[in-house]
């Protein structure tokens, strides 16, 4: 069985998820957008005190707010669709540019030798975990989701949010692209899926297609 832990990180309280399993020790974190030594803490004390092993950092996208917090985490595998490597690359500048403090070294980011591509993974399993790679591409040319299908969990990033979808007008975003994704790969899920966004609160597939503006379009 697999749960989720959520810590809200950044200025713009972006969603950094550890995704574990309850029955092992295996667990994933997903978009460590964390830029102080503080909230990284709060996720490596949870996953220490919970006895759990870290074995994999899992990237939706490129965007500076989802991966800024990445070298704080030391000797782990990184999983980015390739397209958004560019995006990656300047989340250290985005961050200049908002004025947004980061504690740990961007230098040591650059994930060159570490750095695992999704462009042609379909499936990823870390021990007892499982997962489906969901390419979405719409906010970003590179997002992606993480569907983990035996327990109805879907990790949105920015591709779908409680009521909303992801914006189309930053680099990388093309909205015919997401409604695309969003008919394709979204609204075909069951609707007991629970959704789990970049940003804001968890929602379901069922629900967003009662409410959700965006999906009464397709």
């Amino acid at each position: 069985m697999v749960e989720v832990k959520t810590f809200y990180v950044n200025p713009l309280r972006e969603c950094c998820y550890v995704i574990y399993s309850t029955t092992g020790n295996d667990c994933v974190v997903v978009d460590p957008g964390c830029v102080s030594e503080r909230e990284f803490k709060r996720v490596i004390d949870f996953i220490e005190t919970s006895k759990l092993g870290l074995r994999a950092i899992l990237l939706t996208h490129g965007h500076f707010d989802h991966v800024i917090g990445v070298p704080f985490f030391k000797d782990v595998e990184v999983y980015l669709n390739s397209k958004d490597k560019d995006l990656y690359s300047q989340a250290k500048g985005q961050c200049d540019y908002y004025r947004i403090e980061v504690e740990c070294d961007y230098s040591k980011g650059n994930l060159e030798n570490e750095l695992k591509e999704l462009a042609e993974v379909d499936t990823l399993s870390f021990g007892e975990l499982n997962c489906k790679v969901l390419h979405t591409p719409g906010h970003s040319r590179g997002s992606v989701c993480f569907y983990f299908k035996e327990d109805e969990i879907l990790i949105s990033g920015d591709t779908l949010f409680q009521g909303s979808v992801g914006r189309t007008d930053l680099q990388g975003g093309n909205y015919e692209s997401l409604m695309g994704s969003l008919e394709k790969s979204i609204v075909t899920l069951p609707k007991s899926v629970k959704v789990y966004p970049g940003h804001g609160y968890p929602t379901t597939i069922g629900t967003e297609l009662l409410i959700n503006p965006f999906l009464k379009e397709l």
